[in-house]
């Protein structure tokens, strides 16, 4: 994540300020941009400043003295939600830094100036709407490196339990077929008891479970199991030693559908999209946070 931070967002960060003050540019352009460059950093870390003290700091801060839990552990759930507090003064700054530049231009009547030569006032709020756009592409970047991968890590400690292990999942195929994993293990791509219950108009046709199985790019590799095919007359029962069987979702995609959608990337959510959509799951708060980011 810190690799991350300074690539994607530090590093364009400087870009951004050498560029505003060593780009070749007019002078007039030069001094809109400079005056609205410096408000906005202003207004920036004044916002932050607040809200980490307010919003942050009385209930993750607060947690300290309480003994449930480590101190360094509520510092760090502090310190990886701070990321998502500070996107939300972004539009915050920007609105500010615009107005308390432009309400500047006009107090000291160089706006009027301006305006007496010629220059058309969009022609004037250029410098500041590329500044802006910048900032937005910087932001998009900070979203999805930062904070996505950030508020994950902070509700896992809060929670204080793994994403990828001991939990059940349950989910429909593309193919109409429900699935219940017991237990998933994402580092060794293994699953314990995993069920496969096959649906024809209503009715169940077949019953495919094994207690352990693997899984690579494309297939399910189930293993000691054992099936049951519901014909209507009887049943017909018959274990196999290695079945395989094709893989509808990547099981990363199956623990993310779990998960936040404030805690996933844009890659993930699209996936996750991606996924419910097929199995015809609803997908509104994916499309919410994938809009709000």
């Amino acid at each position: 994540m810190m690799v991350d931070l300074i690539l994607f967002v530090i590093a364009p960060c400087v870009l951004l300020t050498l560029g505003v003050r060593y780009f070749p540019m007019p002078i007039r352009d030069r001094y809109i941009l400079s005056k609205y460059a410096t408000l906005f950093f202003i207004a920036f870390a004044l916002q932050v400043a607040l809200i980490l003290l307010v919003r942050l700091g009385d209930k993750e801060l607060g947690t300290i003295f309480d003994d449930s839990r480590p101190i360094m552990e509520s510092v760090m759930i502090f310190l990886y939600n701070a990321p998502r507090r500070i996107l939300e003064v972004v539009p915050a700054a920007g609105i500010m830094g615009s107005f308390f530049a432009i309400g500047s231009l006009t107090r000291s009547n160089e706006l009027t100036a301006l305006r007496a030569t010629g220059t058309n006032i969009y022609r004037m709020v250029m410098p500041i709407f590329l500044f802006t756009f910048g900032v937005c592409l910087i932001t998009l970047c900070f979203v999805d490196r930062i904070v996505a991968p950030a508020t994950a890590e902070a509700k896992r400690l809060e929670r204080d339990q793994a994403y990828e292990a001991d939990r059940e999942i349950v989910f429909r195929e593309a193919s109409g077929a429900l699935v219940f994993i017991q237990h998933l293990d994402l580092p060794r791509k293994t699953a314990r008891n995993v069920t496969f219950y096959e649906m024809n108009g209503g009715r169940l046709e077949r019953e495919v479970f094994a207690p352990q199985a693997t899984w690579d790019e494309s297939l399910w590799v189930l293993k000691q199991g054992w099936t049951r095919r519901f014909d209507g007359v009887g049943v017909q029962y018959e274990r196999f030693g290695s079945l395989n069987r094709r893989l509808d979702a990547d099981p990363r995609i199956l623990v993310a559908t779990a998960n936040d959608p404030a805690t996933m990337t844009f890659t993930e959510l699209t996936r996750v999209m991606e996924f419910k959509r097929r199995a015809g799951q609803s997908v509104r708060k994916e499309v919410v946070q994938y809009q709000h980011s």
